[in-house]
């Protein structure tokens, strides 16, 4: 599901770049904004939206970095253009929902959330932590590298302030 998603959400970035857009791309669009939106929007109404992050959107993702970015860019995008024809109800805490993402998104490389799934191992030694974090590392670049995300999140953390650092 994650890689047709953001196939889709590439191919209509692309479409949409200084190009009139159709109807049919317009309401693609909001289908898979509202799609990424809710879908991160439930999973901070069941955990608490003062309780998500880093560790909960990893875990959620299933450790799958793709997943985690895919929807990340989804959800920060912002609304879509309104569209008469395509009326889509937006979660009443949009803004609290994309302030959370973006803090939980800005601290997935940290150490707590990518190795969040292996604790309760204490017996392995350093070297094997560092390589597994090095390649979780490796791998959650290469996929907001693929999902076209740092320019995004650069953008929402200038808009956030100066709290996002």
């Amino acid at each position: 599901f994650a890689a047709h998603l953001f196939g889709e959400l590439c191919r209509l970035e692309l479409q949409m770049d200084g190009r009139p857009q159709s109807a049919v791309a317009r309401r693609l669009w909001t289908a898979l904004w509202a799609t990424c939106t809710w879908a991160l929007a439930m999973v901070g109404r069941v955990v608490g939206y003062h309780r998500f992050s880093a560790t909960t959107l990893w875990e959620w993702a299933s450790g799958d970095a793709f997943w985690a970015t895919a929807f990340c860019k989804g959800a920060l995008t912002g609304a879509p253009a309104a569209d008469p024809g395509a009326a889509v109800p937006l979660p009443e805490e949009l803004a609290n929902l994309q302030s959370v993402v973006l803090a939980a998104v800005l601290e997935l490389a940290t150490p707590d959330a990518l190795l969040s799934a292996e604790r309760g191992t204490e017996n392995v030694p350093i070297t094997v932590w560092n390589t597994l974090l090095a390649t979780r590392r490796t791998e959650l670049a290469q996929a907001a590298v693929s999902c076209r995300l740092p320019h995004l999140l650069v953008v929402q953390a200038c808009a956030a302030g100066p709290a996002y650092g």
